[in-house]
């Protein structure tokens, strides 16, 4: 009797164990990669630079046709930024978050185009939400660091 409490006891166990072990899931990641995060760090300051530098200017003077190249140039980079984390193996995270804040972008492109303008309010908003998806994206790439 003793013995077939412990051997249920064993197999109680180990079915447990299995179970537990079955839950765990191994995630690989991008290594860290210096010349990303500093990437990361210029374009986000060269993002922070263009929309405070819309904020000083009135209303009127913000026509789309007024930023026009530094949109494109500004695109540029983080197509390129895109492109180099596309070439990293296991860094489908970073690809998302840059993927998405190439369509936010995108859109604040194509609203200023279409409506000519952008209002203060507007302005702050995307400052901070840029902000944000940056300082997201260097977090990321900092934990890779460790």
């Amino acid at each position: 009797m003793i013995k077939h409490n412990r051997r249920f006891i064993s197999y109680g166990f180990l079915l447990a164990l299995l179970l537990g072990l079955g839950g765990c899931q191994l995630t690989l990641v991008a290594p860290f990669d210096p010349e990303t995060r500093s990437m990361l760090v210029r374009y986000s300051v060269e993002v922070d630079v263009f929309w405070v530098k819309m904020q000083q200017h009135s209303t009127a003077q913000r026509q789309y046709v007024n930023y026009q190249q530094r949109y494109e140039d500004i695109e540029l980079n983080m197509l390129v930024l895109l492109k180099l984390n596309q070439m990293r193996n296991s860094n489908t995270e970073s690809i998302k978050q840059l993927q998405n804040l190439l369509t936010l972008w995108q859109q604040d492109k194509a609203n200023h185009r279409q409506k000519n303008g952008f209002k203060d309010f507007i302005l702050k908003r995307r400052l901070n939400q840029y902000q944000r998806m940056f300082n997201a994206m260097l977090a990321a790439e900092d934990a890779k660091n460790i």
